[in-house]
């Protein structure tokens, strides 16, 4: 059953592979064939078990959330490549025509997500079982990194809205990308394990 597959990727986000599965029929059989009950409870025990492992762990976690901010950062760098090609296009394109493509969407599908979404793939081949802390806790640290760059920005008087807008809108999407490419690098390995 499909749906059962796709709740245990999901679960496999915080906890190992055959609890997962376990928790993931026992979902099946509590929501008494309601759908969105069942979709629920997959999400709350995913978010509880990852609240549970960080707690457990938080020094752990926060050393999976430095190392990933540093893949993150090695990704990002290397990702400049096809902005410059595009800021390339871009200026030569508009030497001969009006209105070239926009620089800033491409930073903005790069940044929020394909970098985001390829994270998450490392994640999930990183901390199999603990995708989903490690994602917390880099949120966690994105926050934190944040507050101290807007602040020292205000400092500078720099407008401190803007970047704080920037930060409402961009962190939920990049947390949610991680997640969605930590899920799917672990139902291509759930898959993987079924069909051998």
């Amino acid at each position: 059953m499909r749906k059962l597959e796709i709740a245990e990727a999901i679960l496999s986000l915080a906890a190992d592979r055959e609890r997962a599965a376990a928790i993931a029929g026992d979902l099946l059989e509590e929501s008494r064939g309601s759908a969105p009950r069942f979709w629920w409870l997959v999400v709350q025990t995913t978010l509880l078990q990852t609240g549970r492992q960080s707690s457990s762990a938080p020094l752990g976690m926060l050393a999976a959330a430095m190392r990933a901010l540093l893949i993150e950062l090695g990704i990002i760098l290397v990702s400049f490549i096809v902005p410059g090609i595009v800021g390339v296009v871009n200026v030569v394109h508009s030497l001969f025509l009006p209105d070239g493509p926009a620089l800033t969407a491409w930073s903005w599908i790069i940044g929020t997500l394909i970098v985001p979404f390829l994270l998450g793939r490392w994640m999930a081949r990183r901390y199999p079982g603990h995708e989903g802390s490690a994602i917390a806790s880099l949120g966690f640290l994105h926050a934190i990194l944040r507050v101290c760059t807007s602040v020292l920005e205000w400092k500078a008087g720099f407008p401190i809205r803007v970047d704080l807008a920037w930060f409402v809108l961009f962190e939920p999407t990049s947390i949610l990308v991680t997640a969605a490419g930590a899920a799917f690098a672990r139902y291509k390995t759930l898959r993987g394990v079924a069909h051998e």
